[in-house]
């Protein structure tokens, strides 16, 4: 990725939902996401930080507050605020979630502010 350093705190209730969200949201075309994933570094340090708090298997599912664990992360990470889990120069946050057995899906993209 190319632009401002972006983390991506993506809702991952299950396995596949972090491959199929890689999809939806254009980092790698449609079926070439296994291949593409072994490509990339998704930590911290990495060139696209994906759940550096964990993800839902660090911090479990606890009913509807589930996905608010990726919220706050991609907020700490703007704020510079992750501690040893921090992404360097965090300027943008893709945060996923879903639900209703993938009937439903919401993405917010936040800034961090001068």
């Amino acid at each position: 990725m190319t632009g401002p350093r972006t983390t991506l705190s993506l809702y991952d209730c299950y396995s596949i939902m972090l491959a199929l969200t890689l999809e939806d949201a254009g980092l790698c075309r449609k079926g070439d996401v296994g291949p593409w994933m072994t490509d990339q570094d998704f930590s911290a340090t990495g060139n696209l930080p994906v759940n550096p708090h964990g993800g839902q298997l660090a911090c479990g599912q606890a009913d509807l507050a589930g996905g608010m664990c990726h919220l706050v992360e991609a907020v700490r990470q703007l704020r510079g605020e992750a501690g040893a889990r921090q992404v360097t120069d965090a300027e943008l946050a893709l945060v996923t979630g879903n639900g209703a057995t993938l009937g439903e899906e919401v993405a917010l993209v936040m800034g961090a502010c001068a």
